[in-house]
């Protein structure tokens, strides 16, 4: 499938590329809702990464991450980018 907005297969690659090993990738679908999380282990178990990515349709809605057990920062909001558009387009 095409996603507009990140991919969760280019986040598994930049992790691998920031010297991550990729302990978990999952994928479930719910009708046009799809939900991606990938595990990412670094330096042996020092820190662990969540990466969550839901798209709907084909456009990415929402991007957080983790780690650890610590709560999820958000990456991407569709909300907030549709909200920034929208002011940026007034001015």
């Amino acid at each position: 499938m095409f996603y507009r907005g990140m991919c969760y297969q280019e986040v598994v690659e930049k992790n691998r590329q920031k010297g991550g090993d990729i302990l978990e990738v999952t994928v479930q679908r719910e009708g046009a809702k799809e939900t991606a999380v990938i595990v990412t282990d670094y330096a042996d178990g020092l820190t662990v990464s969540t990466d969550t990515l839901v798209y709907e349709g084909e456009y990415l809605q929402s991007w957080t991450l983790a780690f650890g057990c610590k709560e999820p920062i958000p990456i991407f909001l569709r909300d907030e980018y549709e909200g920034i558009k929208r002011e940026m387009a007034m001015l």
